[in-house]
This record gives C-alpha cells, structure tokens and sequence, in this order.
C-alpha cells in the first residue's frame, strides 16, 4: 500500500514564504558589494538542495556585508535576510527563524508597506515559524488578522487568502478548537473548488487538514473518505504522505475494522525506521498498531510494543519538529497507560472458558468482569459510590458480550453486588432499564423477592451519580463532567452546524433514548472564565429553558458542561428544518403550510410570556416533526430579562441578516418586537411558498428594484411593491397573510403587533392555524 517517496506539490500548508524571484532578478542586478555576488547565488542553491546549515553561512555573511555597505533597510539588505531566515527555518531553528521574521517583517512593512508582497511572505514566514513551536495562540491572533487582509484586499480565492486560511485551520486544530478549525477549513475548501476544481492543490490541503479535524471529532466514515481520496496520487514514503495513511489508518480503528488498521500501522512504523529515522513518528504508529492489536484481544503483541516504547534508551534524540523534545514524554505516557489496558485484557483472557460458554449466559459474563467488578466495587466502597467513570468502564466491559447488559450497567452493578445476576435478563425483558433509578420496592419487577427488593433499594446509591440527573427535564440539575469521555452520549449523525455550535443526534448510554444535542463552545457562553457571577446566571437561565414546556417549543432534556463545551440536550430529533420544508413546499402541503401562521404565533406568544426572547428566528431555525412545527435553537446571550425590563442594547449573539430587525443589525436596544420581525420575516417566506414561488426569485426582486438591496429592512419600497404584486397569484384568501407580514415588518418596533395581538388577528382565520391550537377560543392564547 505505502510506497514511494516523492512528496506531492500540495501536501504542505501552501504558504509562500521564500523571496520574490523578481527581487532577485534586481538584487543580482545591483553589483555594488564588495563579497562576490555568487555568494548569494550558491547560498540560494544551497538552500534550493536542503543544504540548510551551509546556505546559512553564506547568507549572514551576505547580509552582515550589505547592511554595513548599504544599509538595513536597504532593498539588498533585506532580501538577504529573508534567504537567511528561511534556512535558520529549514534546519529547524524555529526561534531564530522566528526573530529574525519578526524584525524583517516591520522593517519591509516600514519600507515598502503592509501590501508589499515581500512583507506579506515573511509574515507567513513568521507564522509558520510560532506554528511549528506550538505558538498557536498567537498565531491565531496575529495571522488570523492577515488573513481577514488578505481576504479583503486580495480576495477570496487568492492564494495567498487560501493557504492562509488553510494554516488557520490547522493552527485553531492545535489550539483544540476543532469546531471553529473544521468550518475555516470547510470553508476555504469549498472556495478552492468552486475557484479551481477538486483536483486544485488548495482543495486537496484543506481536504487534507479537514481530515484531521474530523479524526480529532471522531467522525470516521468521512475522514475515511478523505484519506482515501487523497491518497491516491501521494507517495506512501514521503513524510506527509505516511501522516496522511496514519489518519487512514486511524479512521478505520475507529469504526472498528482493525485488520486494515492493523496492516498500514505495520507498514507505516517500518518506514518511519527505514526512510526517516524519527524515533516519535516511529513509537507514535506503534502504540496505534499496539490499540488495533488490544481492540483484536491480542495482548501479548501489544504489550510487546508497548514495552519497546517505555524501555528504549532515554538520551535517544526525537526529531520531531511538531514538539521540541516532548513526543518522548508523550509516547511514554501514552504507552504507559494502554499497557495497563493490556494487562487487564491478558489478565482476564486467561480465565479459562468453554468454548460455548461465550454465549452460555450471565455465569461466564460474571466470571471475566468479575477481576475488574471487584476492584472497581473496592474502590467505590472507599469513595461511598460510583463515579460516572467507573460507570463507564463496566458498561464497556459489557459491551463485548452482552449489548443488552452494556446499555444497563447500574443494574448490572446492583444485581452483581446482591448475587442476583441470574434475573438480570428477566429484568431487562420487563422494560426496566437505568432510566428508572432511583426506584422504590414498589416500582421493581414483581418477581424479584420482597426481601430482595428492600436490598435493591439500599444499594442502588451506589450507582446514582450525576449523570443520571441529565434527561430529568425541568428537574434536572445542570451537570459538569470533569472529561469528554464521561459524557454519557453517543453521537450517532451530525444535523447542522451554525456560527455558535452544531447540532447532532445522539444515544444516551444512560437510557438509550435518542436527542438533539446542541454543543457551544464554552469561551463562546462565558466569556470571562472566572466570572462566578456570570456561571450562576447562565445557570438560572438554563433553568428557565428547561421549564418551557409548549407543543411549538422543543423540549430541553437537560444540559451539561465539559472542558470544552456547553452541552443542550432537545426532543425531539426533527424530520428537517421549515427552510427544507419550504424548498420541497407543494400544493399538497399548502393546507398544513397554511397551519403553520397560527402555531408559531401561538409559540412566540407562550416564549414571550415566559419572559423569553427567541433572538434568532429564522427557518433553520424552526422545525418540522410530524406535521408539528417547533421553535429551536433560542439564543444564549445572557439577557432573558433585566431589571430595567425586556428591552436591551447587550452584544448581538445570534443574527441573520435577512430575518434580524433594523434595531438588531444597527445594534439599538431592542426588545420582543424585534422576534416579531423576524417571525415576520418567517412568514413572507411561507407566504412566498403558498404563491408559487420561490425565495431566490423574491430576493433577485429586491436587487432589482427599489434601494436595490436583498434585505426587505434595506428596501422597503420594493418590498411593499412585492406584497402587492404577491397578492395577484394563488389563493385571494392567502392575501390575509401578507396584511400581517406588511405590519409585523414595520421599521418602528412599537408599531409592530405583539405576538398576543398577532395570535388575536389569525384567530379569526380558522384555517391558518391548526387542531393543536384550536385550545384559544376557550382557553386563551397562552395555553403551553
């Protein structure tokens, strides 16, 4: 699978960071240095052959020559220096190539400007310089500023915009912020493609980083088929070409087909020996083959490797230009603690067994995990309980010989603990499952004995750790996991993906119910770490989140913070999103369109008397299920309700341009009246709809017409002059609709209708709301 070594031309971030050829054309042109012009021209072949510690010299003696003789901010002076920079970079000296960029970088910007192309390349000089020591937070900064030039000034789909943002992304990837690294590099990669085709060498280094994010986020199938792809034209032999089969390699283990797994580690640890001499890259692959060996239960070949990484030789030097000394460390670690999972499996796969007692019943389970239970038991008995840990680690013992067994471990545990393990299959046919702890007597299966139902009882506080609270709904706590790992959900699809997080449908390992669950950023919800203040309001407000309980409003399960993000968890998983809806809108579907009006007035109406600002409503926001339409996604920005009232001017968290008020783009104070916008906005699209057309034609209308801008709060003329031309198609009854739109969508917020007086006018309109809604004539609008 892996040969070869040449090193394809897009393997590298693309950054240009050597000088501008013709700058040399000039230099060689100028013949006034007293050091012989080749020189400069047998460094710069030198440096051209990888000859890095011999270009080096003849270039500071160049460089210290001219800037005696001409100067330091002589054009000569420079360019020298720059040749000089890049070797100290070529052979590794990453400081020295970093402070030399740094005092370069000012002097071209002082001399010729921040655009001189010169000045732009030592500044990626200069980033590629803090990347490769682990700098990221300031690359992050410093570069992220280039970029955002860059794209301003250069466009786009320059290329220097591209493989900036394609070093970008790798460096928000080292800093861990993998949610913000794959929509850069998301981005930049659908730029290169519509730009230069999929096959274009900017395409193939964003696919490439890609790649690694989605690893990092555990999503195999299309890192799979990323690696795939690219390696068909990449030398398996060339040092980013075996980075790239170790990402292959790595996504196969994880969906669990360690053969081929198995195979490239092999292959992969042999060249890293023969073609590289890098100890790190070498121990890196053996501990990924020692995992396939491990998750294959062939422990003796695992703990082998395992061994070789921890009892080589010390003082042997790592070269590895990612770490500075520390892959050693690492690797030590790491083989440290897969060995111990090593012996654990040998220890308990030397339990011998009967061929057929595998699938003999719960004896043989008991008797493998037995070891394991009844260290874990000791342990809890010491603390007074389970950790969620813990918990863990018994449910995924389990995993590999029961399925039913692994989705109840705290039964399990319970049952193990009382000697009870031969009712655990009955149990689990009732219906029981972990869900239902904590559990009274009465609320066991009734043929377990009385006296062993009191027993059960006294035990299971063993087993109620805080997870358990997570899908408790409005009585659930908010609940902090000290890792990622313990958070107790499988994710199973990703369902879209915002500027604030992503939604993906997710297994509870706790109840095997199925959620949407929106992950944040934490630095994105707080945003001073320490702010006591600002933890214990946001948690407030969670609260009221999950009290909300309307049939146009999702459900909030519970929520949840880990290191690195705020986790929502929703019911239910929705069929798609209203914008779906609209694009795939008949007339078929027109008489449960038409529904639509009054239950989302009917929605907003219950969300503001709950003292709730949606702040982002738009289509993507707003789900379909079952013919049952919900609000989601409610905006996080820490201004539910103030003292002074409902009306704010705080920061602007969520915000699309199309459906946000004038207030909220100008960034006025603004209060409900401004979801009342929105909505309106909402429902110019499903009125749109229910005349036949389509949202791209209204919006080439917009530009045509009027002020000539695509946002109806930009152009009310042609806005108002649409609604009239809308009212001659279709159903004349639909044209109630666009008399509420025209009002909700007034530039003066106090003009705009309040959601009860909105729900008060499609009252009178039976067929724009629906059978859910029809509790208002007798109940009143506010009904959840």
């Amino acid at each position: 699978m892996l040969s070869g070594l040449e090193e394809p031309d897009w393997v590298r971030f693309g950054v240009e960071i050597m000088p501008i050829s013709a700058t040399n054309a000039k230099v060689r042109s100028r013949r006034r240095s007293a050091i012989p012009e080749p020189d400069q021209v047998r460094g710069e072949r030198y440096y051209n052959e990888g000859k890095y510690k011999d270009a080096e010299r003849l270039f500071r003696r160049v460089a210290g020559t001219r800037k005696k003789e001409r100067g330091r901010l002589h054009e000569a002076t420079l360019y020298t220096q720059h040749w000089l920079a890049c070797s100290l970079f070529g052979k590794k000296s990453y400081e020295e190539a970093e402070e030399l960029a740094r005092v370069l970088a000012q002097n071209r910007e002082d001399t010729f400007g921040k655009e001189d192309k010169g000045a732009r390349r030592v500044r990626a000089l200069l980033a590629y310089s803090l990347f490769m020591q682990g700098k990221y937070t300031e690359v992050k900064s410093g570069w992220g500023k280039v970029v955002r030039r860059h794209s301003r000034v250069l466009g786009k789909t320059h290329e220097e915009t591209l493989s900036g943002k394609i070093l970008l992304g790798a460096t928000l990837r080292g800093l861990e912020e993998f949610q913000e690294a794959e929509i850069v590099l998301r981005e930049v990669k659908e730029e290169s493609e519509n730009a230069f085709g999929k096959q274009s060498v900017y395409a193939k280094r964003s696919n490439f980083q890609l790649g690694l994010v989605l690893l990092d986020r555990e999503q195999w199938q299309e890192a799979e088929a990323i690696f795939r792809e690219l390696a068909i034209d990449v030398g398996g032999g060339s040092r980013t070409g075996l980075e790239l089969f170790n990402g292959l390699a790595r996504s196969l283990l994880g969906q669990r087909n360690y053969g081929e797994a198995e195979e490239i580690f092999r292959e992969l640890v042999g060249f890293w020996d023969k073609w590289h001499n890098d100890r790190s890259w070498s121990d890196h692959n053996k501990l990924w083959l020692a995992d396939a060996l491990w998750a294959q239960r062939r422990y003796k070949e695992a703990k082998s490797l395992c061994r070789e990484v921890l009892e080589q030789d010390m003082e042997e030097t790592y070269h590895n230009p990612y770490d500075k000394g520390e892959a050693m460390a690492e690797n030590r670690a790491r083989a440290d603690k897969l060995l111990q999972r090593v012996l654990e499996g040998e220890r308990i796969s030397n339990i011998t067994l009967k061929p057929s007692s595998l699938v003999g019943g719960p004896d043989a389970a008991t008797q493998i995990i037995e070891g394991r239970l009844r260290s874990l038991c000791l342990e809890a008995e010491d603390a007074g309980t389970y950790t969620d840990a813990q918990i863990l680690e018994v449910s995924s013992l389990l995993e590999r010989f029961n399925m039913h067994w692994s989705s109840t471990p705290r039964t399990y545990i319970i049952l193990w603990k009382l000697g009870l393990l031969n009712l655990i299959d009955d149990v689990i046919d009732t219906g029981f499952s972990d869900f239902h702890l904590p559990v009274t007597e009465r609320g066991l299966p009734s043929f377990i004995a009385p006296n062993d139902r009191r027993r059960f009882v006294a035990t299971q506080g063993l087993v109620l750790t805080q997870s358990m609270d997570l899908e408790k709904g409005k009585n659930s706590d908010h609940c902090r996991f000290e890792e990622q790992t313990l958070v107790p959900f499988e994710r199973l699809a990703l369902l879209g993906r915002g500027g604030d997080g992503e939604v993906d449908k997710v297994l509870s390992r706790n109840t095997a119910r199925v959620y949407a669950r929106k992950i944040i950023p934490r630095r994105k919800v707080f945003r001073k770490k320490k702010d006591v203040e600002e933890i214990i309001r946001f948690e407030e407000e969670i609260r009221i989140l999950k009290r909300l309980s309307h049939h146009h409003v999702v459900q909030f399960v519970g929520s949840y913070t880990d290191p690195k993000f705020l986790g929502l968890i929703m019911t239910p998983v929705a069929e798609m999103d209203l914008s779906k809806y609209l694009s795939e809108a008949n007339s078929s579907k027109y008489s449960e369109l038409r529904t639509f009006f009054g239950c989302l007035a009917h929605g907003l109406e219950y969300l503001h008397y709950q003292n709730v600002r949606h702040k982002d409503i738009k289509p993507q926001n707003i789900l379909v299920h079952q013919g049952r339409i919900l609000f989601t996604d409610f905006g996080l920005s820490f201004d539910f309700t103030d003292a002074t009232g409902s009306t704010t001017v705080s920061m602007v968290n969520g915000m699309t341009p199309r459906y946000c008020a004038p207030e909220v783009a100008e960034r006025d104070p603004r209060n409900t009246s401004s979801d009342i916008w929105s909505l309106g906005s909402v429902f110019l699209d499903m009125v749109v709809a229910l005349k036949g057309r389509t949202i791209r034609a209204m919006e080439e209308y917009l530009l045509q017409s009027g002020t000539q801008y695509p946002y109806v709060r930009m152009n009310r003329p042609a806005f108002l002059m649409y609604l009239t031309d809308l009212r001659g198609d279709g159903d004349v009854d639909d044209n109630i609709a666009t008399e509420w739109i025209e009002k909700m969508l007034d530039p003066t917020p106090s003009a705009r209708p309040t959601a009860a007086s909105l729900v008060g006018s499609i009252e009178d309109c039976p067929k724009f709301y629906g059978v859910c809604c029809a509790a208002w004539e007798d109940e009143g609008s506010i009904i959840g």
